[in-house]
């Protein structure tokens, strides 16, 4: 596993736990300490759990429906299961414990977008008949990286928090209550901190869609995002609030995470032609045929370098080790 995919996925967790902890402890001090409302705090418990039910069971069936998505293909889209089935493979070869219930789903609109609900992908028409195959692959393979993180779900949770604490601040309102703007900096303020989290998972997919094999592809897509995307400057409050970041950043970062690969492979390739040439390598080679340390594996080390071979498929693998 890719250490910077590992280290995104554990920033996200935490900035995204310590959030909610924050959140719901202020929303408790509110209620019980601040305004000794009891009754009205266990009003909000009940409206809190219907309203985490709704998002967390009932929204991914009722925005499918709403927003007109089917998973039944035509005739001339057959072609996009192919593709999907081959990502989904690629996915799972970089987190075997994504959710094996992910579904196709497509929407008639005119817009070139796809997203992710907890186990469906959604793809617009306006996609498919403007995006080659490599392109459709790169947007799955980013969709997969949100399905792989939980993205869905855990945006569902924080609507479902979030909603509850506005409906009590309108109530505050309506009353003129002291604690009214006291509500309303706990409502906003969690806005602000959740956005960093949601920027964060776009790099996060799309370094899942390039571990997987289409981060080439998946930058083909991001500038036909940039060139359809809106120019002007962003207030502060709107880049504080922006739940993607720039397609322009993300370009870049996936630019510098596939030229930093393509050194890495040279740098092994190297290795392994050099180290081949040695006639001392040779001869170990030949002793490590002879090893019976293993059945199916046999290692060894030989000046900094790490000689492998898989005796099945009668291949040697020599790498260097890592620092």
């Amino acid at each position: 596993m890719d250490k910077n995919y590992s280290t995104i996925n554990v920033q996200n967790a935490t900035l995204i736990i310590f959030t909610a902890v924050v959140y719901h402890i202020a929303v408790v001090h509110l209620l019980l300490v601040r305004l000794n409302l009891p009754i009205l705090f266990a009003y909000w418990v009940v409206l809190h759990i219907i309203s985490l039910f709704y998002f967390l069971v009932l929204h991914n069936g009722i925005s499918l429906f709403t927003m007109g998505a089917r998973s039944e293909l035509i005739d001339k889209e057959i072609y996009l299961n192919e593709l999907f089935c081959e990502v989904y493979r690629d996915a799972e070869r970089i987190n075997p414990k994504i959710s094996r219930k992910v579904k196709l789903y497509i929407m008639e609109d005119t817009d070139v977008n796809a997203f992710a609900l907890n186990n469906s992908i959604i793809l617009t028409n306006g996609a498919i008949n403007s995006l080659s195959a490599g392109e459709i692959k790169g947007i799955f393979a980013h969709e997969f990286g949100h399905i792989s993180n939980h993205y869905a779900k855990v945006r569902f949770f924080l609507s479902g928090s979030m909603i509850t604490v506005k409906l009590l601040l309108i109530f505050l309102n309506s009353l003129k209550h002291m604690y009214a703007v006291l509500a309303a900096i706990i409502v906003k303020s969690p806005d602000y901190l959740i956005a960093p989290y949601f920027r964060n998972n776009e790099y996060y997919a799309d370094e899942f869609a390039r571990l997987a094999g289409y981060g080439s592809e998946l930058i083909s897509v991001l500038e036909v995002f940039r060139q359809l995307e809106i120019s002007g400057s962003r207030t502060l409050s709107e880049k504080l609030l922006a739940t993607h970041p720039k397609t322009v950043d993300r370009i870049k970062k996936l630019e510098e995470n596939l030229l930093a690969f393509e050194k890495k492979t040279s740098q092994k390739c190297t290795d392994k032609y050099e180290a081949i040439q040695s006639p001392r390598l040779r001869a170990i080679l030949n002793e490590v045929d002879k090893s019976k340390k293993d059945k199916n594996y046999v290692m060894k080390t030989v000046d900094g370098l790490r000689i492998e071979k898989m005796k099945e498929k009668n291949h040697y693998d020599i790498v260097r080790p890592e620092e």
